[in-house]
């Protein structure tokens, strides 16, 4: 009698998946996809194993039409407990690769399980799974299937780093090889299950088609466009000392960055002061990096995801039209495959709902050779027990990834943040970049490290990087090179002398930490210079947003008045000159990041002020400021001693960084993700628990629409649709999250609730979308200077906590 893997409504059986194809597919393509970090062995095993419990006689009759709940996953996993107890002495130790892939096959629908049960994912511990006492008989399938034979790989480990014992890290080297698995084994299992569905269905596999560009080919199209916007800027600045000065800087980031190219692979630094080129100059690095040691993808990691579709524009623009599809903009905003993996909807399942969403495929395989995400996406899928946010894993091995403005990675979580980032740089042949302006000192204070930097043998991060080497050639000479502000303090301002600085220049901008601050004030300025006074915040869609900038730099060229109020959603990614900016007091960082905005091309020499005011009411620095503010004057008094006065220089901000991380020692692993690894021996992970913890952003936000174009409305109503083709215009439900996401503003999730039940907002496709698109129904709650406004007690709240 055949077996199937997948059965197909109104065929007759002979049409079905059959079983053994199924794992054969599976197991080599998540073995080819492992190969390429050196487990291809434990993958195809995991591949061969993952459906060996639908063998059984009851889920052929699932298959059939009995509604009986089957547990086909556990099977394999017991398989592989086995295994480990004959091969081993049931020391999983001793056998490490064994485990690793009795996770992954255990958790392939479900995800990755604590091994003990602490109580997260609601799935069991899988203990309990491979300890079951009863367990649907599926040993037909050593009928069809080879049953996987362990060799060498199965035996070890990834190697400690340099000068590590053997043990150390152990837990979390194999924790990360388990995801790693885990990742090529979810990836294999889903794009055979696609394959199969569209064949039998009569459509095109959404990836087909699409082929990668040689590296070579990117890499010249992308240095093209640079040099050809470098010549143009020079001609710009020809005659301005201070701007051809700039401009000559940003021409030696270029060359140091085409020169370190070449460098073998770990972890690099690019410290490039705001406004020196640096994103386009850690592009070209990273792209003939790839080139030159046989690379398959770069990837951009922003902190914010305002800015994602603007970098990925960009680099469109360079590659030109005809390579415009090698660039993939990862939205998290609108996550809609964790959506069904939460409702543990099968991948057939998903198939069905998907349809031909090619963009959708892509995001979730990240199989282009250039991805821009967010470091919430990013960082949180590499902690994850989740199938669809683990798939994109598999992709990360063989890659240069640019963390921009590093400095912002996630305080309480930067010890285990620090540490994953090295094991892929030590392990999985990963090249990553720490690129800001303000570059933190993430070296292990350790004599036997690499540390290129002196003073990271003083201040140094205890766990941290065993290596990191600078890719400019001087720093602190690059940062006197692109002086180009003078910092000041302006002492305690209430809202009235915030306003009244404001106004003894035509063209200036402030920066404020709160929402309600920066709304605040804007209504003030537009009542006592209503001419040229602008509002930016995280409450207007960055479609509004961006209209605003346009006018703002219009404004600008033009010579005219323009006060810009705005929250630091304005410190990112936002190339905008102005004369004067004020910055509320914050961290040396945070002042750098307002910095750039101030004469940023350079033409006014080094006659740029910014002016740093402490708020007169305390209720505008939120408390999450009181580390960095503690820091900052910890720094001052040392800059004091030695005689620093330049608080955005390279030295200042290592006596900032030094004081920020020894005050929050205790809490740059605030959840003890790291602990939560030690176990060397048993190798008893608590992913789902490590996946809870791991939470850049505690709360969740979610997305609120809010289409104030008649693309977006046309968009909302495609996706209300009652016929799913309707979308087929945009791209189906994934080239709608990808124009949708540029009238998005993101809100907790008790707050969307409040809207809801206000009848302010509703769901539009919740049959086929669950909750992903929720869209503002009252147009008076959105206002053209100042986005999203509304006025319950409970929503202003919650509004003091953001930014």
């Amino acid at each position: 009698m055949p077996f199937y893997a997948h059965s197909l409504k109104d065929r007759p059986e002979t049409a079905w998946h059959l079983l053994a194809d199924h794992l054969r597919a599976v197991g080599a393509g998540a073995g080819g996809s492992a190969a390429r970090f050196g487990q291809e062995s434990l993958a195809r095993a995991a591949g061969l194993l993952h459906d060996s419990g639908k063998y059984s006689p009851e889920f052929q009759a699932r298959l059939r039409g009995d509604v009986s709940k089957v547990d086909h996953a556990t099977w394999g996993a017991r398989v592989m407990s086995d295994m480990i107890r004959d091969r081993a002495g049931g020391l999983a130790g001793r056998l490490p690769g064994a485990q690793a892939v009795l996770y992954a096959v255990a958790g392939h629908h479900a995800g990755l399980a604590d091994f003990e049960d602490q109580g997260q994912g609601g799935r069991g511990s899988l203990r309990e799974r491979v300890e079951k006492k009863s367990l649907d008989d599926a040993s037909a399938w050593k009928d069809e299937i080879a049953q996987p034979e362990p060799d060498e790989s199965w035996r070890r480990l990834p190697p400690p780093r340099p000068g590590e014992a053997p043990d150390d890290r152990a837990g979390f080297r194999f924790a990360v090889m388990t995801r790693m698995v885990f990742s090529c084994l979810v990836e294999a299992d889903y794009a055979d299950t696609a394959a199969f569905h569209a064949a039998a269905e009569g459509r095109e596999d959404p990836e087909a088609g699409f082929a990668p560009a040689p590296m070579a080919v990117l890499r010249g199209r992308v240095d093209g466009f640079i040099d050809g916007l470098a010549a143009d800027a020079a001609a710009r600045a020809a005659g301005q000392a201070g701007a051809e000065r700039v401009v000559a800087a940003r021409a030696g980031v270029l060359a140091d960055c085409r020169a370190a190219a070449s460098a073998g692979q770990g972890v690099f630094s690019l410290s490039v002061p705001t406004g020196g080129g640096k994103t386009l100059a850690s592009l070209a690095y990273a792209l003939a990096h790839a080139e030159a040691h046989g690379l398959d993808r770069v990837i951009i990691v922003i902190p914010y995801t305002s800015i994602i579709e603007q970098t990925a524009g960009v680099i469109r623009q360079a590659l030109g039209a005809d390579l415009a599809d090698q660039v993939l903009e990862h939205h998290s905003a609108f996550d809609t495959e964790a959506d069904l993996d939460r409702r543990n909807i099968p991948p057939e399942g998903r198939e069905r709902w998907q349809g031909r969403d090619k963009l959708r495929r892509a995001m979730e395989r990240w199989n282009r050779p250039i991805i821009v995400t967010t470091a919430v996406q990013f960082l949180e899928s590499l902690f994850s027990d989740r199938p669809a946010r683990c798939r994109k894993l598999q992709a990360i091995p063989r890659s240069v990834v640019i963390l921009d403005e590093a400095h912002m990675m996630p305080r309480g979580l930067l010890r285990p943040t620090v540490a994953m980032l090295d094991e892929l740089a030590a392990n999985y042949r990963v090249t990553v970049v720490l690129a800001t302006a303000t570059q933190p000192v993430l070296v292990a204070p350790d004599d036997t490290a690499e540390v290129v930097d002196e003073y990271a043998q003083v201040f140094g991060l205890e766990g941290g990087f065993r290596a990191v080497r600078e890719i400019v050639s001087d720093p602190s000479a690059l940062h006197q090179r692109l002086a180009r502000v003078r910092v000041q303090d302006a002492g305690r301002l209430d809202d009235a002398g915030v306003i009244a600085r404001l106004q003894t220049t035509p063209q200036a901008l402030a920066v404020v930490d709160t929402r309600l601050h920066a709304r605040r004030l804007y209504e003030a300025l537009a009542a006592a210079a209503p001419d040229g006074a602008f509002h930016l915040s995280a409450l207007m869609t960055a479609a509004h947003r961006s209209r605003r900038l346009d006018e703002i730099r219009a404004r600008l060229a033009a010579g005219g008045a323009c006060r810009i109020i705005s929250t630091t959603v304005i410190e990112c990614g936002v190339d905008i000159d102005l004369p004067m900016v004020l910055r509320a007091a914050a961290g040396f960082d945070s002042i750098a990041q307002a910095a750039g905005r101030c004469n940023r091309e350079g033409r006014l020499g080094q006659g740029g002020i910014v002016e740093v005011f402490t708020p007169a009411d305390p209720a505008d620095q939120p408390k999450r400021l009181a580390q960095a503010l503690a820091a900052a004057a910890t720094a001052r008094t040392s800059m004091a001693e030695q005689g620093i006065a330049d608080p955005l220089s390279p030295e200042a901000m290592r006596l900032y960084f030094d004081a920020l991380f020894w005050q929050m020692l205790d809490r740059l692993d605030g959840a003890n993700i790291m602990a939560l690894h030690d176990s060397p021996w048993r190798l008893a992970i608590p992913f789902a628990t490590i996946a809870a913890l791991y939470r850049i952003i505690e709360d969740g936000m979610l997305p609120l629409i809010i289409p104030t174009t008649p693309e977006a409305e046309a968009c909302v109503a495609a996706l209300d649709a009652a016929d799913p083709s309707a979308l087929d215009r945009f791209g189906g439900a994934g080239g709608a999250a990808r124009l949708l996401q540029r009238h998005v503003v993101t809100l907790p999730p008790r707050i969307r609730k409040m809207l809801v039940e206000a009848s302010a907002a509703h769901v539009v496709g919740g049959e086929r979308y669950g909750e992903q698109f929720m869209v503002l129904t009252n147009p008076s709650l959105y206002r053209e200077d100042v986005g999203l406004v509304w006025e319950e007690p409970a929503f202003v709240a919650v509004e003091k906590l953001l930014f």
